[in-house]
């Protein structure tokens, strides 16, 4: 049987910069609209980022508190040109599961993982940050 492991609600409440986004839900199709520079593109990114280390955490299995923090530094370093947000960012997916993290000035503070159990698998993200899917950035790997 396959599990439904899709993002259903993200939440992004970020000091610096200032961004206010409580429980935005996805649907089969999420158009984000909007003037520029109000985080359509942050969004994604973050959509990204959360499901990649949701998708991380699945294959693993037995990654370490710790590991998973470096890990999620790690995804939030190489997607973000200047990564220094302070604040909180949660994901519900559609299968009970939840992440959340802390972030300040850029630095994975406390990284939070929910109902995640070995039967459940994450596919991978199929948005690439562009720092992440350019071949001439393979080196930073």
């Amino acid at each position: 049987m396959k599990v439904d492991t899709h993002i259903n609600k993200m939440t992004i409440i970020l000091d610096e910069p200032k961004m206010n986004f409580a429980d935005i839900e996805y649907n089969a199709l999420t158009l984000l609209v909007g003037a520029n520079n109000v985080g359509k593109s942050f969004f994604l990114k973050t959509t990204w980022v959360m499901s990649f280390i949701a998708a991380m955490i699945s294959a693993a299995k037995t990654l370490t508190s710790d590991q998973i923090t470096e890990m999620a530094q790690f995804a939030f370093d190489k997607s973000y040109e200047n990564q220094t947000f302070t604040g909180n960012i949660g994901v519900k997916f559609n299968n009970g599961a939840a992440l959340e993290v802390q972030l300040v000035m850029g630095m994975v503070k406390q990284f939070i993982v929910i109902g995640f159990d070995d039967a459940m698998k994450f596919s991978m993200p199929k948005y690439l940050s562009s720092k992440m899917r350019l071949f001439d950035a393979i080196s930073m790997y």
